[in-house]
């Protein structure tokens, strides 16, 4: 019948027939070729059949793959190593992955000794998948697996020049070695001090081997490799110990060195890169400073100096922000608006009085740049930063704005740009900035310029409340929905796929000059980006969740609530006139929020 004709072919025998009678026997054959044959045919199909012959074939033909890796000929250990990846392909297949986990020291070293004999792209790429397939069985293996994959890539990268091949090979192994330290950031219960503790162990452990391969692609010469160095660089300092120990805070002055130059006699440069080599990557550079800048912790960090240049961290970083956020050129514009979230950074983890040095400086660059720019990912970059700057030290920027004669010109840029910000937790910057200006009306502080403004000011305040309530409830039930039944995941996932679809469909007709177009665009792009998780800080295991600052552990609307409710009753009749009533309910419905907020937590 038709059914049984599907699982044959042309010649009427079946494929788990023809593997269980030919091929499978082949794979212990004496003759090289044979075991070879048999090993490929596998790689070919079984990722794609959904049966190799009767229960448990799959699972003994997988077994039996594996131990080729150990073959006396180096090509059927190659293929063997390449076959892996086939039936790691294999869905739901719980009996090989069971196979794979009870060989996977001997699958690791046999994998890693064909990668060192041969330099074989597929060989790497089944290694990753390895990796990325069992993440936490990976972890026990974690340093001495880094440590030969470092030691292999030096070998290939000394003679890639003019081989592709090893270049490729190279490449994987760097992406590999990425994937082992992502494997062992994640905590099974990431709020348990005892499993941290043991993952900022393991981290030094791999520093080790790390931080000299790092060190060697943070150079002109690495150029090829610099963004893998760079994401290695940003889980070591993301997920060691804090403070963050010293063969990892001897990285830094290379970051500075990419961007801005100055040589020295352990990194001397030519004259052609004497100002740097790699100011483009700044995007990529900024994950690992703002590690710095927070996890070293802060205070550390102020305190640090290179000694070899002659400079301070925080020098360091002025440079780096001055350098780029008056870089020409509209396609230098995202890098300037990664050098301004440091800038950002250095106010939004410490406490005044402790920078106030530094803020004139960061406010008289930002001033001047503001009014020649032409992307909203600077411009918002920009406004976020004064935000921050208010919400550290509201006096101090409103003194600097008086000195500059521009107090009144840059509150109406404020509020006229606001529309460009629209991720939830850009959103929760911009409104504690605005509560501390709030703060110093209900205390008759603001210079008469600023207190002018107070009744557009608290209607903004009402109406960006009511949006962060609605964002957040929107992302709490989101989150519900991952407990939903399998139909409501499907419904969702379909709704999701569609919200992608028109997300992309503005993406390729938007242009890459945004000023004419920011404020007139939907704000569903970026609350869709909230919404899957990219805005919204992160979990467990991210990068960003490991440097949680004074903001972050603010719930704004709380503070908003209280500075209501504590304003004097001539400020509270006033807020009544401005609002043309219903100051009463806006505090009812913040406190009902952040009521809902707290039981979430809890």
């Amino acid at each position: 019948g038709k059914s049984k004709s599907k699982s044959k072919s042309a010649a009427g025998i079946s494929i788990e027939e023809l593997l269980e009678r030919h091929v499978r026997p082949s794979l212990t054959a004496p003759a090289a070729f044979l075991r070879l044959r048999a090993c490929w045919v596998y790689q070919q199909i079984a990722s794609k059949a959904p049966r190799l012959g009767p229960p448990g074939s799959a699972a003994t033909a997988c077994r039996e793959c594996l131990r080729l890796a150990a073959d006396p000929e180096l090509p059927v250990r190659v293929v063997s190593a390449t076959c892996l990846q086939a039936f790691l392909e294999r869905e739901d297949d719980e009996e090989v992955r069971a196979v794979v986990v009870e060989n996977l020291a001997a699958v690791l070293e046999q994998l890693l000794r064909v990668s060192a004999e041969v330099q074989c792209e597929e060989v790497a790429e089944a290694l990753q998948m390895l990796i990325e397939t069992f993440p936490s069985e990976i972890v026990p293996f974690a340093s001495r697996l880094v440590a030969q994959l470092a030691s292999q890539f030096c070998q290939m990268t000394a003679a890639s020049k003019d081989d592709d091949d090893a270049e490729a090979a190279a490449m994987g192994s760097a992406a590999t070695i990425i994937s082992v330290l992502q494997a062992c950031s994640s905590l099974q219960n990431p709020e348990d001090p005892a499993e941290q503790q043991r993952r900022a162990v393991l981290f030094a452990s791999l520093a080790e081997s790390v931080c000299p391969l790092v060190a060697r692609l943070l150079q002109p010469d690495g150029i090829d490799y610099m963004e893998e160095g760079l994401e290695m660089l940003s889980y070591l300092t993301g997920f060691c110990s804090s403070p963050i120990p010293a063969p990892i805070w001897a990285l830094l002055p290379r970051l500075y060195q990419a961007v801005c130059g100055k040589a020295t006699a352990s990194l001397p440069l030519p004259d052609v890169l004497k100002d740097g080599w790699a100011p483009d990557f700044m995007t990529s550079i900024a994950e690992p400073m703002l590690n710095y800048m927070s996890r070293g912790p802060p205070e550390v960090f102020l305190a640090g100096t290179w000694a070899e240049g002659g400079m301070s961290y925080a020098d360091m970083v002025f440079d780096m922000f001055r350098k780029l956020v008056h870089a020409p050129g509209i396609g230098s514009e995202k890098d300037g608006a990664s050098a301004v979230a440091l800038g950002a950074a250095l106010f939004e983890y410490n406490s005044a009085p402790g920078v106030d040095q530094w803020l004139p400086r960061y406010f008289s660059e930002l001033w001047t740049r503001l009014p020649s720019v032409e992307t909203s990912d600077l411009r918002r970059g920009i406004l976020l930063t004064f935000a921050t700057m208010i919400w550290y030290n509201a006096e101090l920027f409103l003194r600097c704005a008086e000195e500059k004669g521009c107090t009144t010109k840059i509150f109406e840029v404020w509020m006229q740009k606001i529309s460009i910000v629209r991720r939830l937790r850009h959103r929760q910057v911009m409104l504690l900035g605005k509560v501390r200006l709030l703060q110093l009306g209900c205390s008759q502080a603001l210079p008469q310029n600023v207190a002018s403004g107070l009744p557009h000011l608290v209607r903004m305040l009402g109406l960006q409340s009511k949006e962060i309530i609605r964002l957040r409830q929107k992302q709490g039930a989101a989150d519900d929905d991952d407990d939903d039944d399998e139909e409501s995941s499907e419904e969702g996932g379909a709704a999701r796929d569609a919200r992608v679809s028109k997300v992309l469909g503005k993406l390729e007709t938007a242009e890459d000059n945004e000023e004419n177009s920011e404020d007139a665009e939907d704000s569903e792009d970026e609350d869709f980006l909230d919404w899957m998780g990219t805005g919204s800080g992160g979990g467990g295991a991210s990068l960003e969740g490991q440097r949680p600052s004074p903001l972050s552990r603010l719930d704004e609307l709380a503070v908003l609530q209280q500075t209501l409710q504590q304003a004097p009753a001539a400020m509270q009749q006033q807020m009544e006139t401005w609002l043309g009533g219903g100051l009463g309910q806006w505090i009812n419905e913040l406190s009902a929020e952040v009521s809902r907020k707290a039981s979430v937590k809890s």
